[in-house]
């Protein structure tokens, strides 16, 4: 590689994120591959609903396995299904009392699901190689938030929960075959529970697909090995709402639900950067040894905002100077020839090289999880530069001591990062720094 052509500084392992509002409320979803070969899991955020729904809000994440035909396609048409059943077009055609139309909403999820199930079950992707028998499944965990309610409903071993007034107020069942009705169902349509799952296969005892487990020609749908049926729990919405969390088995499986739901407002205390949240979520799975797809959503009521106004915009300024400094690290890097012998980073490498720089100018994170809470916003910056700005792809070998000891020459022209963080402190920063860049450029 010669020294004029540029770098690509390439991720390993990258998340994908999407955020966004609407209907009084603000969402994100960060998905991450774990240690697996394929990303099975996939979501659904859709902040208005089809009229005459326009005010309800739809929200799910979805554990595929055995490929991700079934989760993709339930992604895009299980709100479809779920507005298309006759219960729906019931709701608003004269004034019902309170029961009456929960009772259409619950129905219509249940009709829903079970329509969405047996038309998956005719789709030619469900066909298995070598004509065995339909393959695949999915969980489903999901919220319907309408101006009165909130609905949790879930089917599979991924999970939804609700907290309000700093505490979980609703939390969904995981399907698993070991519980005592679950394994009694399957029983009866002529299967068994093994080491905890259903033939030694299926981790859960409901899902989407999996029609192998659904074959039994004297059974309805619900009395199958594997039932479609959701669990259906239903929260009277209060100004204090703060939040709901779905995620798939990837975080479920290596985190208690009271836990999470605590470190979450915690995180709140110091960030309203939704998508951070949802990735330390993962980093913190991952770091209890979780090698699975992790999928997490998060939908924030107005309630959920913990910060103050003087800490918001200590974490603004605090971002900015994380920024400036991931952007100097990467425009160092991607200027040096072959003769340099730079070691190029991964994230975890960036990661310490950011921390290491902020250190020695003694600019410390108010955090309770340091520089491993800004993950989001550092590998947010790379892969923006990436995007705009590098086009030829590098190896990324494993971290290098000396990368530092090359990198603190570069910067070491910069004029110090400010050790108080706060806006007058960050504009000073930022006036010093594009003064010293005009002097480069003019020299």
């Amino acid at each position: 590689m010669s020294a004029s052509q540029p770098m690509m500084l390439e991720l390993e392992n990258q998340r994908n994120y999407v955020a966004g509002s609407g209907n009084g409320v603000q969402f994100a979803v960060c998905l991450d591959q774990g240690g697996q070969k394929t990303m099975e899991d996939c979501h659904s955020a859709v902040t208005a609903l089809d009229e005459p729904f326009s005010c309800w809000s739809f929200f799910a994440v979805y554990d595929g396995h055995e490929g991700n035909a079934v989760s993709q396609w339930s992604a895009v048409q299980l709100p479809r299904f779920f507005l298309a059943s006759h219960e729906m077009s019931q709701l608003y055609k004269e004034h019902l009392p309170a029961s009456e139309r929960d009772g259409l909403i619950r129905r219509g999820l249940l009709k829903g699901f079970l329509q969405m199930d047996e038309e998956l079950r005719g789709l030619p992707e469900m066909q298995a190689d070598g004509g065995s028998g339909p393959r695949g499944g999915s969980t489903a965990s999901c919220a319907l938030i309408t101006p009165e309610w909130i609905y949790l409903v879930n089917c599979g071993d991924s999970r939804g929960v609700l907290v309000s007034r700093r505490t979980v107020v609703l939390a969904s069942r995981d399907h698993k075959p070991s519980l005592p009705a679950e394994r009694q169902r399957i029983e009866r349509a002529g299967f068994c529970v093994q080491r905890q799952r259903l033939d030694g296969r299926l981790a859960m005892s409901r899902s989407l697909g999996d029609f192998r487990y659904k074959a039994v020609a004297t059974l309805d749908a619900l009395q199958q090995a594997v039932s479609p049926e959701p669990d259906i729990f239903r929260w009277e919405r209060t100004v204090q709402d703060e939040f709901i969390l779905l995620a798939s088995d990837g975080i479920w499986d290596v985190m208690e639900t009271e836990a999470l739901c605590e470190d979450v407002g915690q995180w709140l205390e110091h960030t309203n950067d939704l998508q951070s949240v949802c990735a330390r979520a993962i980093d913190e799975a991952v770091m209890r040894d979780s090698r699975d797809n992790a999928t997490v959503a998060m939908i924030a009521f107005p309630a959920s905002v913990r910060m103050s106004p003087e800490k918001l915009q200590m974490e603004t300024a605090l971002d900015k100077i994380i920024e400036l400094v991931v952007t100097d690290v990467v425009h160092w890097l991607e200027n040096k020839s072959d003769e340099d012998d730079v070691h190029v980073p991964d994230l975890q490498e960036l990661l310490c090289c950011t921390r290491t720089i902020m250190d020695e100018n003694g600019v410390s994170v108010p955090n309770n999880s340091g520089i491993g809470g800004k993950r989001h916003l550092i590998e947010r910056t790379w892969n923006r530069m990436r995007s705009e700005r590098l086009s030829v792809r590098c190896a990324m070998p494993s971290w290098c001591l000396s990368l530092m000891s090359r990198i603190k020459p570069r910067l070491a022209g910069r004029p110090p990062l400010p050790r108080t963080i706060d806006a007058d402190a960050l504009a000073a920063y930022v006036q010093a720094r594009d003064a010293d860049a005009d002097r480069q450029r003019g020299g």
